[in-house]
């Protein structure tokens, strides 16, 4: 396996693990990809992007994609209207020097903002089948976003705590995937079974930490299973809103 290879097959478990984390748009842009514009599963703004415990804005980030807008009722015209009131605040957060503090504030005004677009544009049934995608799209990490949080009576210290297992496992995962060389991500099959076997532990661990009325709701919140759109690793594909994902479609990180 070429170093480079090697290096793609890391940042891509990196991103996929790492949809366990908290961690997404509107924050440092280390490089690995461009801004790209509001994305839905799979779009938003560019890997390595941290801001602060994810919300209303990652949610709203779904309408990024033509197929979820559809299956909420909301039209591109719609759609584009309303991101623009996004931009600004956006814009601030792609500034490298902000201090961590006033990175939340502008986090918070953003999730601030997303609630009251979704609240405007969608019924409050439509809103909740936003919010069911979005837990079916980000899979394990769906709890750690506080409005998801929110519907099923998870406390925030909760939160925290399995926030701090999921790190701790993708950090285990990523040691044990260097010291293995790679090993098994070779080819498209054997780097699949790896994210797979990433995502099945996440999601083990989540529900270990989740009592039986809390794993009830979310799966009653996720409502009808939807087949998401494919998304190319490394690359932004799709219509309005620019989106591109990691592998499996998820959400790019979790941060706002």
């Amino acid at each position: 396996m070429t170093f480079r290879l090697m290096a793609c097959m890391t940042l891509a478990l990196t991103v996929f693990v790492s949809s366990a984390i908290a961690q997404e748009e509107g924050g440092r842009q280390r490089g690995q990809r461009g801004q790209g514009g509001q994305g839905g599963p799979g779009g938003g703004m560019g890997f390595g992007m941290r801001q602060g415990p994810s919300g209303a804005s990652s949610i709203f980030r779904m309408l990024g994609t033509a197929e979820v807008r559809k299956e909420v009722g909301v039209t591109d015209e719609v759609y584009e209207t309303v991101s623009k009131q996004m931009t600004e605040i956006n814009e601030k957060l792609r500034n490298r020097e902000l201090s961590e503090e006033d990175r939340k504030k502008l986090g918070e005004e953003a999730n601030t903002k997303a609630q009251e677009i979704m609240d405007e544009i969608l019924t409050p049934a439509k809103l909740k089948r936003l919010k069911g995608l979005y837990a079916q799209q980000s899979q394990a990490r769906a709890v750690l976003n506080t409005v998801i949080a929110k519907e099923i009576s998870l406390a925030d210290d909760k939160r925290a705590e399995i926030e701090k297992a999921l790190t701790e496992l993708t950090e285990k995962n990523m040691e044990s995937f260097r010291q293995g060389g790679g090993q098994g991500a070779g080819g498209p099959g054997g780097f699949q079974e790896i994210m797979a076997k990433a995502q099945e532990e996440a999601s083990k661990l989540v529900d270990s930490k989740l009592s039986a009325d809390q794993k009830k709701a979310l799966e009653e919140l996720k409502g009808e299973k939807f087949k998401f759109p494919e998304r190319n690793f490394g690359g932004g594909q799709g219509g309005r809103g620019g989106q591109g994902g990691a592998p499996g479609g998820r959400p790019r990180g979790d941060g706002n």
